[in-house]
């Protein structure tokens, strides 16, 4: 028979456990990520030596990037899900995790679509690769986790 003690020790190693693989699947992802996108741009020629085989147009290794930034995007913002999920599963921390990736993912986009548009891909490509890299990261995680600390320590009629 389990003593409610031992049944609690294993929850907590649970979620521990869990926390831990969890760290080390975004981290991991952030390392397939740089590793798949230094590798587009060193066959681009944009990052290092230029990768002697290249076996696909340029135009074709960026409309791949950008198909990439949307995958590795959404990945993050499933991570970021999943964290709302375990932590504080509520319907106003889900809308902002919404919100912001896919806020921040359409001003890259349209960034580089108006650089485009008026001649300016180099400088607008720069900002929106910043920005697009913010969205694939684990800082936005880290930001929604603080708001939800901040949102659970508000008054309840504030809410």
């Amino acid at each position: 028979m389990i003593k409610s003690n031992d049944k609690s020790r294993t929850i907590t190693l649970g979620l521990i456990l869990l926390a831990i693989g969890s760290l080390l699947l975004v981290y991991g992802t952030g390392i397939l990520r740089d590793k798949v996108f230094v590798s587009m741009n060193r066959i681009l020629g944009t990052s290092g030596p230029r990768h002697p085989v290249q076996l696909f147009s340029s135009q074709w290794i960026l409309l791949a990037k950008w198909a990439l930034t949307l995958f590795f995007s959404l990945l993050y913002y499933s991570f970021c899900l999943l964290m709302i999920r375990l932590v504080r599963p509520e319907k106003t921390l889900y809308k902002l995790c919404t919100y912001l990736y896919a806020g921040l993912f359409t001003t890259s986009l349209l960034i580089s679509l108006v650089g485009l548009l008026i001649g300016q891909t180099e400088s607008a490509y720069r900002i929106a690769r910043d920005i697009a890299g913010l969205v694939q990261s684990p800082i936005l995680i880290m930001l929604v986790f603080a708001a939800i600390q901040l949102y659970s320590r508000m008054p309840q009629e504030k809410k």
